[in-house]
C-alpha cells in the first residue's frame, strides 16, 4: 500500500460504546467567504465509513490518524497504537504511538518517529513494527512491556 494511500485513513473511539469505528477519504469543504481575498469562515470535515466499519451512535471523543506506515504484518499504524519493535541491541520494545503537539510530529514511546531512523536504535535503519493494540481497547498492553 502507497503512503499517501495511508494517510487520509482515520478512526474514531466511541467513549460510551467502547467500540472504534474506521473512516476513510475525508471530505472537506469550506464556506465561501463574503469577499474576494477573505479567508474561508467555516470548515466541514466529514467522513466516510470503511469497508465494513459500523457507525455507533454515542460519544465519539478522540479521532485517530493513520501515521502513513503499515507494519509488518500490513496493518496500518494509528495514533494510539501499541507497536513493538526490535532494537539494535535485540531488544524487544512495546510503545504507544502519539502525536506530540509542540514537536510537530508523531513519538513511538519517547523518540520523534523520524528520530529512530538516525539513532541507530532501531534495526535495520527502519522500524519494522507489529501493532499489538491501541491504547482505547488494550490499554492494559502498555502496564506490561516485554
Amino acid at each position: 500500500m502507497e503512503e499517501t494511500s495511508l494517510r487520509l485513513k482515520f478512526r474514531m473511539w466511541n467513549k460510551g460504546m467502547k467500540k472504534m469505528t474506521y473512516f476513510e477519504n475525508p471530505c472537506f469543504t469550506f464556506e465561501a467567504p463574503e469577499k474576494r481575498n477573505d479567508r474561508p469562515t467555516k470548515c466541514l470535515f466529514a467522513f466516510y465509513l470503511a469497508e465494513g466499519s459500523a457507525l455507533f451512535f454515542g460519544n465519539y471523543n478522540y479521532v485517530m490518524q493513520c501515521i502513513g506506515i503499515c507494519d509488518r504484518n500490513g496493518k496500518p499504524v494509528y495514533d494510539e497504537d501499541i507497536i513493538e519493535f526490535g532494537t539494535t541491541e535485540g531488544e524487544i520494545l512495546r510503545r504507544k504511538v502519539t502525536w506530540d503537539d509542540k514537536l510537530l510530529c508523531y513519538t513511538v514511546g519517547d523518540f520523534p518517529y523520524m528520530r529512530l531512523y538516525e539513532s541507530g536504535y532501531i534495526q535495520p535503519s527502519k522500524l519494522v513494527c507489529e501493532v499489538i493494540g491501541n491504547s482505547f481497547e488494550n490499554p492494559e498492553l502498555l502496564g506490561a512491556q516485554k
